[in-house]
């Protein structure tokens, strides 16, 4: 159960209206354009949070098709029972919204009208909250197209086709450690009314909370669906409000099942992790508040990890030019099903393929050989033959090209080198060059740092 999950700004907003009406719509709904995230945190559920103690505050009214008057509108604003604070609530300048009158402070929901049927919501409780109410009439039509403002399943805006009035307010609070704004008033029909509130279509979803120094975490990559590669480095990603000052990362093989951990690290937004090597598609990683575990974020999907595929080369074709220059034109494919680059060697032997020890170091600049190749095919190497062998004549030359990606297939992987020409030069002699024999090497030895061959 993730115990927190929000979506961050720049919602896209269809600008196209519904053409039929829409089930449910809200007629009261409370927003903020200064929210930061939307969702659910601790008991509060569904709902646009703010974390700044002064924000904009938006009373939203709509008038559906048979709607005649929408009447005794009242901002209902629950803090914490016993706590003491001030709330400041006065009207955007210019927008055409009127002051609001405070009505009073009441230690439970008796101030209900009579007849109001209401359903149960966070926090209309006396033991969790003290209200205070004010009169925010009149509203009317005035034909500005509302929207829904939906924070369930993380916040989303949607166009209705019902017009209405929005009122703007600038909202100040000291004191209080949280704030929670709901509004409620009489929708009248004819000669029938009903009271409505913004929690009538749903227990939550349009409503706004206040909450002082508010530490949350979202998970932003990986996010569900990704195909990691075990021994690569991943950069995990992750956003953060609050004061957070470290991270405890965690990974899941078995879809949250069992967590492993993975490090406590400084809260900077990123790690670049080293994938570990397990093969499944059901993993997650999760991201917590070190001293406070209650505060987390999950992958919302499994993603996969999986062992790396080994290059393979083929299509290998060799021949010499016949103008003299004794350059050698080698054409070959190099496929790598994760797509990564490769280190590409060409080996000669001059025995018919028995031994590979013929010295092949001189490549015309611009040769898909050496490091950082990427796959693909009809890869081109030119070889100086005349330079590595000069006055060499023979008919049992063959050329192969090697490959590898340099990440191996599993942990203690040992990398492949193969037998080639070296440069080689002690203090008391020129620069010389010798044969060394494939070999086998650790990614790490020596230096303990990778290093590519």
């Amino acid at each position: 159960m993730k115990c927190l999950k929000y979506f961050c700004r720049g919602l896209i907003i269809a600008l196209l209206f519904l053409t039929n009406p829409l089930l449910a719509q809200p007629t009261f709904q409370v927003w903020s354009p200064d929210w930061i995230f939307a969702s659910d945190y601790g008991t509060d559920q569904a709902t646009w949070f703010v974390d700044s103690n002064s924000f904009e505050l938006w009373i939203v009214c709509a008038y559906h098709q048979n709607t005649d008057a929408l009447s005794d509108i009242r901002l209902l604003v629950s803090v914490p029972d016993g706590e003491t604070g001030s709330i400041v609530i006065t009207d955007v300048p210019y927008t055409g919204t009127n002051e609001p009158t405070f009505i009073g402070m009441y230690s439970d929901p008796s101030f209900f009208p009579p007849g109001a049927n209401f359903n149960s919501h966070y926090p209309l409780d006396g033991a969790i909250s003290d209200f205070i109410i004010y009169d925010m009439d009149p509203v009317a039509d005035v034909g500005i197209p509302i929207f829904e403002y939906n924070a369930d399943n993380y916040g989303s805006i949607s166009p209705t086709n019902s017009t209405g009035q929005v009122k703007r307010y600038l909202v100040t609070v000291s004191g209080y450690s949280w704030v929670h704004f709901d509004m409620y008033g009489r929708e009248t029909q004819g000669i029938d009314y009903k009271w409505k509130s913004s929690w009538d279509v749903m227990p939550s979803r349009y409503d706004v909370t206040y909450i002082s120094g508010l530490n949350t975490l979202q998970m932003l990559e990986p996010n569900g669906s990704e195909n990691l590669v075990a021994g690569h480095i991943y950069v995990i990603r992750w956003w953060s409000t609050g004061s957070i000052s470290d991270v405890l990362i965690e990974y899941s093989s078995n879809n949250g099942i069992v967590w492993n951990n993975v490090n406590v690290v400084p809260n900077t937004g990123t790690y670049n992790w080293l994938v570990p090597w397990v093969d499944s598609s059901e993993c997650l990683v999760r991201i917590s508040n070190a001293d406070d575990p209650n505060i987390s974020d999950t992958s919302d999907g499994v993603f996969t990890i999986g062992h790396n595929t080994v290059p393979v080369v083929s299509n290998v074709t060799a021949s010499q030019r016949i103008d003299g220059s004794k350059l050698v034109d080698i054409y070959y494919d190099v496929n790598d099903v994760d797509g990564d680059l490769c280190t590409i060697w060409v080996q000669v032997s001059d025995d018919g393929g028995t031994t590979w020890n013929v010295r092949s170091r001189t490549f015309v600049e611009g040769s898909d050989v050496g490091v950082g190749i990427a796959p693909g095919t009809g890869k081109y190497v030119i070889w100086d033959c005349g330079t590595d062998l000069p006055g060499a004549n023979g008919t049992n030359y063959k050329i192969r090209v090697y490959t590898d990606d340099d990440d191996g297939d599993g942990p203690g992987v040992m990398l492949p080198v193969p037998g080639s020409w070296f440069p080689y030069q002690n203090v008391s002699q020129p620069e010389d060059w010798i044969f060394v024999d494939s070999l086998l090497i650790d990614k790490y030895e020596v230096t303990n740092v990778q290093r590519q061959l």
